[in-house]
């Protein structure tokens, strides 16, 4: 289990489009609150914040612990990384 200290970031507003990347290894947080692997989260600058309505936990990101998996708009479902285009 790898062990990362949370920071607060801001909630992004629910029209903007969001970057979307699940944890390859379980995680805690400075708190105790857990997270398994595999978990959706989304990322505001270097802040993964976990895709959770009833609790907020982020953690810094990290590419050898977070792999992306798509992005969404309000409008638009997940995109897969095939059809991504920068």
């Amino acid at each position: 289990m790898q062990i990362l200290t949370t920071y607060s970031g801001k909630k992004m507003d629910s029209m903007e489009t969001r970057v979307y990347y699940r944890n390859t290894v379980d995680l805690e947080d400075e708190n105790g609150n857990f997270v398994e692997a595999e978990s959706l989260f989304y990322r505001e600058g270097d802040t993964m914040i976990l895709e959770d309505e009833d609790v907020y936990i982020t953690f810094p990101f990290d590419k050898n612990i977070f792999r992306y998996v798509g992005m969404a708009a309000s409008s638009v479902g997940l995109v897969n990384k095939k059809n991504h285009y920068k």
